[in-house]
């Protein structure tokens, strides 16, 4: 029995490491590190004042959060500080 013969469009999406949505194709491992860069920043001012700062997801992190049926944290301690990115 002779090995499977993979399609063009396999072939293709191999070469390009992206999918059909043109997006970056990902191991679990190296989609989670990509999810976990999805980060919060406290900045802090003088007078013991400080901000947080999230970052704009990526397109990647919108698709997973879009996949899985949760909203992209948009919120610090209750509070919006920013529009939802789509």
């Amino acid at each position: 029995m002779s090995p499977a013969r993979c399609s063009t469009a396999a072939w293709v999406k191999d070469a390009a490491k992206l999918n059909s949505e043109g997006l970056e194709l990902h191991s679990y491992g190296t989609l989670l590190s990509h999810l976990g860069s999805l980060g919060r920043s406290r900045i802090p001012f003088a007078g013991g004042h400080f901000t947080e700062k999230l970052s704009l997801p990526t397109s990647i992190q919108r698709r997973v959060f879009d996949l899985i049926g949760v909203p992209i944290p948009i919120t610090v301690r209750g509070k919006s500080t920013e529009t939802r990115h789509r």
